[in-house]
């Protein structure tokens, strides 16, 4: 692999880095920062640390760039009829596990704005879980307990500016929707495909 300094990439535009790194490399930068020019973005001051320690021992370089990290990311778990929580969770922590266990059952994932994601039960619905919030009023429903945390770097939680935005967006939908009654098949969709010529 061809080392290279941040220093040297960046000013060269978000193709021309794809064309010098691997495919693999790029997906560990997708991964932790959701794009290149995030990833250039975030840390453009601490331009003297090689990528190629990055791509060995990213913990290490996540790091040596932002010295301030703690070893936990922020997340929120929001249980149904509950406020919601800013929880710290230790990075070495089993995060996969973690969210099975907030969601209690094998979890999905909702994208949400601002690189935010919302775990939820993917079996909720079918196991008519109590409504949690309205994620689109009038249009669909979250249901059973959900954890948001950051989608763009599995290292790092969610920001206070991400924090903010889940906690206004939770307080005008409202905390408590435990007790309103739903019909599943109102919201579970099945797609058909056409194959037939």
């Amino acid at each position: 692999m061809t080392i290279m300094l941040v220093e040297d990439i960046l000013a060269l535009d978000e193709q021309t880095i794809k064309n010098h790194l691997s495919e693999e490399n790029i997906e560990i930068i997708q991964k932790h920062f959701g794009n290149i020019n995030n990833f250039l973005d975030s840390y453009q001051e601490k331009a003297n640390l090689s990528l190629d320690l990055y791509f060995s021992e990213p913990k290490t370089y996540l790091k040596k760039l932002a010295p301030n990290l703690t070893n936990t990311r922020r997340v929120i778990v929001k249980k149904v009829g509950e406020e919601p929580k800013i929880v710290e969770i230790d990075k070495e922590q089993d995060f996969y596990k973690f969210k099975r266990q907030v969601v209690n059952g094998t979890i999905e994932c909702i994208e949400m704005d601002s690189n935010i994601e919302c775990w939820v039960n993917e079996n909720g619905k079918p196991l008519h879980l109590p409504i949690n919030f309205p994620f689109r009023p009038g249009a669909d429903i979250v249901v059973g307990d959900v954890i948001f945390c950051n989608n763009d770097n599995e290292l790092i939680g969610l920001s206070d500016t991400q924090i903010s935005q889940v906690l206004a967006y939770l307080k005008v939908v409202g905390y408590d929707w435990s007790k309103v009654e739903y019909d599943p098949d109102d919201y579970i969709h099945i797609k058909v495909m056409d194959w037939s010529l």
